[in-house]
């Protein structure tokens, strides 16, 4: 499972050209959120992926009490000491969760949220590669003309120019560059 993961992050780094630690990014988040969505949104959730080895580490976070009042916040002593014996009240409890059957609403929940985030991390992407060019001539292919304005691909994004800043007398067509 963690080769196939590894793989499915590498190819969507190079066909997105975004960074690996953006493509993490967006899967943790998206897996916590459909963690978070089965198991009740009041549990504190700690979900980490490792960026060399693409496992998955998820955990529950519980405060030590004497006297549980909110169970799924709280884990009494007793109980903590079954698990480490050394906890005492007012110690964080790490718990181990295991990560299965989603569901079919936390899988779209999941697919959902990983899209936007990639999507995110590649406009941020396209915007870097851009903002330094501003004011600077870029080359392009006009896709098409509408309303006085030129569309121009410039590869990954696409430029607005308006005919009022193109050379007087100048008519482009659609495939000019």
């Amino acid at each position: 499972m963690n080769k196939e993961f590894r793989y499915i992050i590498d190819q969507i780094c190079r066909e997105k050209g975004v960074p690996k630690e953006s493509v993490i990014s967006a899967l943790e988040s998206a897996l916590l959120s459909a963690v978070k969505k089965k198991f009740g949104g009041s549990k504190q959730i700690n979900l980490e992926i490792d960026p060399v080895t693409c496992t998955i580490t998820l955990s529950e976070i519980k405060e030590v009490v004497e006297k549980v009042e909110d169970p799924d916040l709280q884990i009494s002593v007793e109980e903590a000491r079954l698990i480490d014996p050394d906890k005492q009240p007012g110690d964080s409890l790490s718990i181990s969760l295991e990560l299965h059957d989603f569901g079919r609403i936390a899988a779209q929940t999941a697919k959902q949220v990983i899209f936007q985030k990639v999507r995110e991390a590649e406009r941020k992407v396209i915007f870097d590669e851009f903002k330094d060019k501003v004011g600077r001539i870029a080359s392009g292919v006009v896709q098409r003309k509408d309303r006085g304005v030129y569309y121009v691909n410039l590869g990954r994004t696409e430029a607005i120019l308006p005919v009022k800043e193109t050379l007087p007398g100048e008519h482009l067509k659609r495939g000019d560059s």
